[in-house]
């Protein structure tokens, strides 16, 4: 089974247009005999320059098999125009020509390419620069920011207090440690009886006590609550 013949990069389109036309396919027929042709004499035998057209169609194609945006055309250009000057013969001076007008549509093509790669480099580059300032601004506005009161005056574990003073509180505010973090003196109506053990949001007046060596929670309200380690 035979591949299909390569295909060249047509200027707006993604893949490649008509196959180049074969230097070997183009070869005139010799005769013996007839009238001699009208071409004046050229420094190079024909089909040296049909082999040397085939040799710069393979590198043209080799280009082409790349990325557009590497494609240089600067040296198969002048190889192109160099055999073009080497040669008197209709036949080949047009196919050169051929391969040279695809050169200009591949480099217009390339210009389009590179066009929208830059500016696609550079939207992404000012979308990252707005993504910078936004996370600027947002960690400004996160340190601007008053530290939020607690809804409670007081978190933690309810238990009987340990004091033995008389008119001391009965009950206390431990931390998952054990630690007191407050002394609790229900306000009226409250029962923290029935809250011993619980993880529990404390609402309520709080002030230091100097004889006991801690703060004092006036408990309004209990909220149960998870604590966190």
């Amino acid at each position: 089974m035979t591949d299909a013949p390569a295909r060249e990069y047509v200027a707006g389109d993604s893949g490649y247009g008509a196959p180049l036309e074969s230097a070997r396919e183009n070869r005139p027929l010799v005769r013996k005999g007839g009238k001699p042709s009208k071409t004046p004499p050229v420094s190079r035998p024909q089909d040296d320059l049909f082999d040397e057209l085939d040799r710069l169609d393979v590198r043209f194609k080799a280009i082409l098999d790349g990325s557009i945006l590497d494609w240089d055309f600067d040296q198969i250009e002048r190889d192109y125009i160099s055999l073009r000057s080497e040669t008197e013969t209709t036949n080949i001076q047009r196919m050169i020509d051929t391969r040279l007008d695809r050169i200009a549509g591949y480099r217009q093509s390339q210009s389009e390419e590179r066009e929208i790669a830059r500016i696609q480099d550079e939207t992404s580059r000012r979308d990252a620069e707005l993504a910078e300032i936004q996370r600027r601004q947002e960690t400004q506005l996160i340190s601007a920011r008053p530290p939020q009161k607690s809804q409670f005056d007081g978190a933690g574990i309810i238990a009987r207090a340990a004091l033995r003073q008389r008119g001391a509180p009965r009950y206390a505010l431990l931390n998952q440690n054990g630690k007191v973090l407050a002394y609790l003196m229900p306000a009226p109506g409250i029962d923290l009886e029935r809250w011993l053990g619980k993880s529990v949001g404390v609402i309520g007046p709080r002030a230091p006590d100097s004889q006991l060596r801690a703060d004092l929670i006036t408990v309004n309200r209990l909220t149960p609550v998870r604590l966190t380690p």
